[in-house]
């Protein structure tokens, strides 16, 4: 439930960040385009990025797991700390951003494209979409456990008892 709520959540914010440039330049179908060209992703910076989230999703648990190891590996930690929440908070600005023009693509395509609005077509952005939702929600919960891991875990044990 947690993570539905915190895709809903991710899907109005993307609207802001991509949803709404990509209406506003839906006057023409080379306005249109162009805003999707600049909000988009390459095919290989998906790939990258699709890595660099999975390797920080792996990290964010090391550090969450380890976060009470030894003085001697305090420093480290705290270092690895900060700098994988601020690369976790430009990923998921740039997530949400791509989940925005996704969305403000699906609202405008009738109009814009319709030559390539069929079934498949939808379907396939429309899961996309739904899975980009997931992964800003995850990186947004990355993004709160790494601010304070201590606070983090105080706020989920106190939703369930």
């Amino acid at each position: 439930m947690h993570v539905l709520l915190g895709s809903a959540k991710e899907m109005l914010i993307g609207m802001v960040l991509g949803g709404l440039p990509v209406i506003l330049n839906a006057h023409s179908a080379e306005k249109f385009k162009e805003a999707l060209d600049i909000l988009l992703a390459t095919p290989f910076f998906i790939y990258y990025y699709g890595w660099l989230f999975a390797l920080l999703m792996v990290l964010g648990v090391i550090i969450f797991r380890w976060r009470f190891l030894s003085v001697k590996h305090q420093g480290w930690l705290v270092k690895m700390h900060r700098f994988v929440s601020e690369v976790g908070a430009g990923l998921l600005t740039i997530a949400r951003t791509g989940l925005g023009a996704m969305l403000g693509f699906m609202m405008v395509w009738y109009w814009v494209e319709p030559s390539t609005l069929n079934m498949s077509n939808f379907v396939q952005i429309l899961l996309l979409a739904v899975f980009t939702s997931f992964v800003c929600a995850c990186l947004s919960d990355l993004d709160q456990v790494l601010k304070d891991p201590r606070k983090s875990m105080l706020a989920k044990t106190d939703n369930y008892g």
